[in-house]
């Protein structure tokens, strides 16, 4: 398994200048594989083995939906963007908690649940080994959800149904 932009897939076929993976239809529903460009930047990680250290989150690179950039400035030496989440992912963003952005794992610095407004900070070694760098207004990303929030979150809505 590889991810690109966080999301996971299988590697089908491999040449040195070419990896070949197939892409489901749930894939292209929850991802924004979809409006992807010839020679558009994607972040790529081999998965983790057992062993290997964490350094982030956990994250499985089943996305669960994307999330509509609306804004990006630069503050300092580092990047504040703001993406906009759908009323049914709201309920897994937690202030501070752990969010990832196209397979970046990140800390959500501030969260506005009534406008789904989620603030992230990219700090510079971030900005140089990912495609972050390069998100506009209006770009959609990949998002995947703390698994432990989404874990909690749906085990207490199942004892209060």
């Amino acid at each position: 398994s590889i991810a690109l932009n966080g999301i996971c897939l299988t590697l089908e076929e491999f040449q040195r200048e070419q990896l070949k993976f197939f892409v489901g239809l749930e894939t292209l529903s929850k991802t924004n594989f979809q409006i992807w460009k010839t020679g558009e930047s994607v972040n790529l990680e081999r998965s983790l083995r057992m062993g290997d250290r964490l350094g982030g989150h956990i994250v499985s690179g089943h996305v669960d939906g994307t999330g509509l950039v609306e804004s990006v400035e630069d503050e300092g030496d580092c990047r504040k963007i703001t993406i906009l989440v759908n009323e049914k992912q709201k309920k897994w963003v937690v202030n501070k908690g752990s969010i990832c952005l196209n397979g970046i794992s990140l800390t959500v610095n501030e969260f506005d649940n009534n406008s789904g407004r989620v603030e992230v900070y990219i700090i510079p070694e971030t900005m140089r080994m990912t495609n972050l760098k390069s998100l506009s207004v209006g770009d959609l990303v990949n998002i995947e959800f703390d698994q432990f929030v989404k874990v909690i979150t749906e085990k207490m809505n199942a004892q209060h149904s």
